[in-house]
């Protein structure tokens, strides 16, 4: 465990013993953290922060494909590049199969463990917190997929013809249109 993450539960608990609050929002214990001065921003974290706003509006951008799906436009992919772990971006329309397999797989791979760790703290506050009936959290979302799927195509605008998508960023002018894949044999 990093030293720096035990340095901010550190002054976590510093802000509950303070305000002798149970109940916060990590915003409220960063203004306060910040205010006491415990908390400042060296340049390495700015710039930190800044990738991370630009991953967060790479996750959000979306183009709709001609069967009227919003599909993510940009695929990251974590590689290790000198024993550093690395974040790769690439768009949609240029990404290899193989990037894009691997980009898939890690976004499932990061499913899993949230469903790892909350089958462990279901199990824990089921043994050693709940007084009721067990809690009972189903790990089979084929029914929930089935279910977001339908109402997306319920919600999709009825049109004669398929949006043509840009090959291009949504938020770049769009010229050229995407074309079906033959299937094979």
């Amino acid at each position: 465990m990093s030293s720096r993450k035990q340095e901010l539960r550190k002054w976590a608990n510093k802000y509950i013993a303070n305000t002798g609050k149970t109940v916060y929002t990590s915003r409220e214990i960063a203004d306060w953290a910040i205010k006491k001065g415990y908390w400042v921003l060296p340049n390495e974290k700015l710039i930190s922060l800044c990738a991370d706003e630009f991953a967060r509006a790479f996750k959000e951008e979306r183009f709709t494909d001609p069967l009227g799906n919003r599909v993510r436009f940009r695929h990251a992919r974590k590689v290790d590049i000198d024993g550093v772990q690395t974040t790769l971006w690439e768009n949609w329309p240029t990404i290899s199969r193989e990037n894009m397999e691997t980009s898939l797989l890690q976004r499932r791979n990061q499913i899993v463990g949230e469903c790892v760790q909350l089958d462990i703290d279901t199990e824990s506050f089921n043994r050693f917190r709940n007084e009721g009936e067990p809690i009972q959290i189903p790990f089979d979302f084929t029914p929930d997929v089935a279910e977001h799927r339908i109402m997306r195509t319920d919600e999709k605008p009825s049109s004669s013809e398929p949006p043509q998508p840009s090959l291009q960023s949504p938020d770049v002018e769009q010229k050229s249109t995407l074309q079906p894949v033959p299937s094979r044999p």
